[in-house]
């Protein structure tokens, strides 16, 4: 006989009153795939569930427009100018398949490969055991993810948990693509845009191997798509804020009372998608 922990139990019944057909919370989800898969465990009314438009921060459109010389971030890296460079960004390595990177690059042996975000030691070691110490470089975390992102031919991030995937939109607003897990909430972006390539869970290393060899071949045609990408979503900065401004004015109390939007973006292992919610309360009129 199994028995929940406390801890769920207190934040299974807060979501359940955010989420149950008995709330008339609005909830604002990321993409259409969290919001699908809050409504097959709660099954609230579709019209409550509102998609935000791809949500793009003005610090990192601001960088993406200032195009910094990649011959001085791979400078910075040590890096080759000539060379092909793989990147990827992750605080949290594991999840994001920071090792399945590393095993696929082992596979090429011409390929750089930059880590971003985390140093830890079991890092370190599959670096050495794969023979990448020349080839990897680990850099701690930034919020300066477009200068680095520039400095690379692509992104891999073949993450094993992702609601969305805030990196890879970062990648195609530096104009980079991607090489993403399909798991990722964001990959439609990648297939929508043809600026990169989705490798289907369970990713093997030959998989991860054979997709990074595909992105090399097809690189230009990548890249122009990336760009492209790019123009767009500079062009559609702030619109997820308008999305969420509206729903606040459409929703608000003609008395006293409180507008409540539910908000995704907090990764937890205890909710449906990896994700709890957050509240943003209007002040009573």
């Amino acid at each position: 006989m199994f028995a929940w922990l406390p801890r769920y139990r207190t934040r299974r019944a807060l979501e359940e009153g955010v989420f149950g057909s008995g709330s008339n919370t609005k909830l604002l989800f990321l993409t259409e795939r969290q919001r699908d898969e809050y409504a097959k465990v709660y099954r609230f009314d579709p019209a409550r569930g509102i998609v935000l438009p791809l949500i793009v921060h003005q610090e990192r459109i601001e960088a993406a427009k200032a195009r910094v010389a990649r011959s001085d971030v791979r400078k910075a890296l040590n890096i080759p100018l000539d060379a092909t460079a793989a990147i990827a960004i992750a605080v949290d390595p594991l999840q994001k398949g920071v090792d399945r990177v590393l095993a696929a690059a082992a596979r090429h042996p011409d390929l750089y490969v930059v880590i971003v975000g985390s140093e830890k030691g079991w890092i370190r070691r599959q670096i050495r055991r794969l023979g990448l110490k020349d080839r990897a470089r680990l850099v701690p975390y930034t919020s300066d993810v477009i200068r680095l992102l520039c400095a690379a031919d692509f992104l891999v991030h073949p993450a094993r948990v992702e609601a969305a995937g805030q990196v890879i939109l970062e990648s195609l607003l530096a104009g980079v693509p991607a090489i993403v897990s399909d798991v990722c909430g964001y990959a439609t972006e990648v297939v929508r845009s043809g600026a990169g390539l989705v490798v289907k869970e369970p990713i093997t290393d030959e998989a991860l191997a054979g997709a990074i060899q595909d992105a090399i071949e097809r690189l230009p045609v990548l890249r122009g798509a990336a760009a492209t990408e790019s123009s767009r979503l500079i062009r559609a900065q702030g619109l997820w804020l308008e999305a969420v401004a509206l729903e606040l004015e459409a929703g608000k109390p003609q008395r006293e009372g409180t507008v409540r939007l539910a908000v995704h973006d907090v990764a937890t292992s205890d909710s449906p998608g990896g994700m709890v919610c957050q509240h943003i309360q209007s002040a009573p009129r």
